[in-house]
C-alpha cells in the first residue's frame, strides 16, 4: 500500500521482516471475508489474521502488497493484530502514527498504515485467536456503525477462522510441538460438574493405539438455556489430525445450533448439517444428539441419530435396550433429509450410554456381534457409581491398546436414598 506521499515513499519505508511462507496459510473463504470487509468499510486493505506461536498468519488478505501477500506471515513482534488479541475487544485507531502502541511498528511504517479497525475472533473457551480488520492510508474516525458492520462480518468468518486455527494446530501436532499439545487438550471436553439436580455424568475416552491422542471421535455435554441437558457423541470420518480439526469445528457448530430455540433434537442435527455443508467442511460424520429433560412430572430423554450406533438404556432393574428409531437416518454431510426423533421416559436408577463405534466394531466381528457383547457387558456393576460402571464397560469390551478410538458418555439418574 502506498502512503499519502505516493508509491516512492512507500518503497523507501523500512520493511518489516516476515518469516518464510506458512504452508497452507492462505484460505480462499477468508480471502473473501477480507475483501468484503475492505469493500463494505471502504478501506484499501482487509485482513483476517491468526496468531500462532511467534508469527501472525494471514489466511485472509485483500489489498496487501508483497511480500506479505505471498508469505502470509508477519513476525509476532511486528503484528498489529496482537494488540487486538491482548485487549480482547474492538480496537479503533484513527491514526496509527499517533498511537502509543503502533507508532513505532515497522509493519505500520512499511504499509503506510494510518487508520486501523480490528475485531477479535475467539474460540469456544473465549481465547482470542486473531482478528478481522481493515486498514486505510488516511486518518479514519471510525463510527459505531462501522464498528458494528465489521463485527457482523467477523461473526460470519469466525467459524472458518476457528477451523483454520485447528488445522494449524493439527500441523503443529504432527511436528510434536507445544501448539499440538494445546490442540489435544482443547478437543477433550470437560463435563459439567453439576449438570442437573439428581443427574450424574461420566465419560471414558480411549485413543487408538499409536495415535496422537486425538482423532475424529468427540463427545460433549452442556446445559441448554431452557433447563435441558444436551448430550452428544459423534465421529468424523478419518483417524488423523485433520479429522480432529474438523471434529472440533463440528462440535462448535453443534453447540451453536443447540442454543437456538428448537422443538426437537432432529432440528439441531438438521442445522448442523446445513451449516457444516455451507461452510465447506466437506466431511462425513455420524452423531447422536440427545436432550435430557427433568423439568416435567417425569424425566424424559429425547434424541435424534445421524447414522451413529444406538445409545443403550440400562434400567434400574438391570434390563437393557438399544434406543433406535425404526429406520436409520443418513450421516451428516450427505445432504438434508428427513430426520427422526425418539423419546423415552426415565426413572430413578436408570442410565443411558452413548458411545462411538470403536466400542462395538472390530475387524474380527460384525457390528451386530459387537452390539450383542455390549448388551451382555452392560448390566455388570450398573448399580454402582456411574464413573466406575463406564470404566468397567470399556475394560470388558476394549483391548488394552485399541485399534480405534472409543468414547463412552453416560448419564444416570440418582436412586432415592436407601434404595438398593
Amino acid at each position: 500500500m502506498a502512503t499519502d506521499e505516493g508509491p516512492a515513499a512507500a518503497a523507501s519505508a523500512p520493511s518489516a521482516p516476515s518469516p518464510p511462507p506458512a504452508p497452507g496459510a492462505a484460505d480462499p473463504q477468508l480471502d473473501r471475508v477480507a475483501a468484503l470487509a475492505a469493500r463494505v468499510l471502504d478501506a484499501p486493505v482487509g485482513l483476517v489474521s491468526l496468531l500462532e506461536g511467534e508469527v501472525e498468519l494471514l489466511p485472509g488478505v485483500a489489498g496487501l502488497p508483497e511480500p506479505w501477500a505471498t508469505t502470509r506471515t508477519v513476525a509476532r513482534e511486528h503484528a498489529i493484530c496482537r494488540h487486538v488479541v491482548a485487549g480482547g475487544r474492538a480496537l479503533a485507531v484513527p491514526d496509527a502514527r499517533e498511537h502509543p502502541l503502533m507508532s513505532g511498528s515497522r509493519a505500520v511504517q512499511a504499509l503506510g498504515l494510518v487508520g486501523y479497525l480490528g475485531l477479535p475472533v475467539t474460540d469456544d473457551h473465549g481465547r482470542v485467536l486473531g482478528a478481522v480488520c481493515v486498514g486505510d492510508r488516511r486518518r479514519r474516525d471510525w463510527t459505531p456503525e462501522e464498528t458494528a458492520l465489521l463485527a457482523d462480518l467477523t461473526s460470519l468468518g469466525a467459524d472458518r477462522v476457528r477451523l483454520v486455527a485447528l488445522r494449524t494446530a493439527a500441523d503443529a501436532l504432527r511436528r510434536g510441538d507445544a501448539a499440538g499439545r494445546v490442540l489435544q487438550r482443547s478437543l477433550l471436553t470437560e463435563l459439567p460438574a453439576h449438570p442437573l439436580p439428581g443427574v450424574a455424568l461420566a465419560v471414558d475416552y480411549r485413543p487408538a493405539q499409536g495415535s496422537l491422542q486425538v482423532g475424529g471421535d468427540w463427545y460433549d455435554a452442556f446445559p441448554l438455556p431452557d433447563g435441558r441437558l444436551a448430550l452428544v457423541v459423534g465421529d468424523v470420518v478419518g483417524h488423523d489430525v485433520e479429522a480432529a480439526a474438523v471434529m472440533g469445528q463440528m462440535r462448535s457448530l453443534l453447540r451453536g445450533a443447540a442454543y437456538h430455540p428448537h422443538d426437537r433434537p432432529s432440528q439441531v442435527l438438521e442445522r448442523l448439517d446445513t451449516s457444516s455443508t455451507g461452510l465447506g467442511l466437506d466431511t462425513l460424520a455420524t452423531c447422536v444428539y440427545a436432550e435430557l429433560d427433568v423439568t416435567g412430572a417425569a424425566p424424559e430423554l429425547h434424541l435424534s441419530n445421524a447414522g451413529h450406533p444406538p445409545p443403550l438404556l440400562v434400567r434400574s432393574d438391570g434390563s437393557c435396550a438399544f434406543l433406535a428409531a425404526r429406520d436409520t437416518d443418513v450421516l451428516l454431510g450427505l445432504g438434508r433429509g428427513r430426520r427422526q426423533d425418539l423419546g423415552v421416559p426415565l426413572g430413578p436408577g436408570d442410565r443411558v450410554l452413548l458411545y462411538s463405534d470403536g466400542l462395538v466394531e472390530a475387524r474380527d466381528r460384525t457390528l451386530d456381534e459387537g452390539l450383542a457383547r455390549l448388551l451382555r457387558a452392560a448390566p455388570a456393576g450398573a448399580r454402582g457409581p456411574l464413573a466406575a460402571w463406564v470404566r468397567g464397560v470399556a475394560g470388558r469390551l476394549l483391548a488394552p491398546q485399541p485399534v480405534d478410538d472409543a468414547v463412552l458418555l453416560a448419564v444416570g439418574l440418582e436412586r432415592p436414598a436407601g434404595a438398593r
